[in-house]
């Protein structure tokens, strides 16, 4: 027999996902015969199709390595090779939080760093999404040398 304190209910709670603002910093070798500049603005192109807010669900993980390999394929890319800046994990490819309001940002702080297991940046366990905001500003590429060994 049941208690007449308990309830059944069918209600839904719906909560607002967190917005994890990131940018994006790749460092590549052009093959010899490339634009480097062209080749640039093809992986920049490419981060921002990776990154395309329709295509992620809240949770998703960012997995490295398939970003990285995004970029690997584009055409004049010969590798991808780490950035050293503020990459202590020397992911192919760096994620890093942009959190600032007054730059238009969410204003969410997230430990990206922290966040990084294996190659794989974690979402939070409250409900949150990552964003690319600003793609014209948030990623960063640079051709550092080519395939024939000049460096830059």
């Amino acid at each position: 027999m049941k208690s007449t304190d308990e309830m059944l209910t069918d209600a839904v709670n719906i909560k607002n996902a967190w917005i994890i603002n990131i940018g994006v910093r790749f460092n590549y070798i052009c093959r010899a015969g490339f634009n480097k500049e062209e080749v640039t603005l093809r992986c920049i192109n490419k981060v921002r199709d990776f990154f395309n807010i329709d295509r992620w669900q809240i949770n998703q993980p960012i997995i490295i390595q398939e970003l990285a390999y995004e970029l690997s394929i584009v055409d004049g890319v010969g590798a991808i090779v780490p950035p050293e800046l503020d990459n202590p994990k020397k992911t192919p490819v760096l994620i890093y939080n942009k959190y600032r309001s007054r730059d238009g940002y969410s204003g969410n702080i997230y430990d990206i760093d922290y966040a990084t297991k294996d190659g794989i940046v974690y979402p939070s366990l409250d409900p949150s999404i990552f964003e690319l905001k600003y793609p014209d500003l948030d990623v960063e590429g640079k051709a550092i040398g080519d395939s024939i060994g000049n460096t830059l």
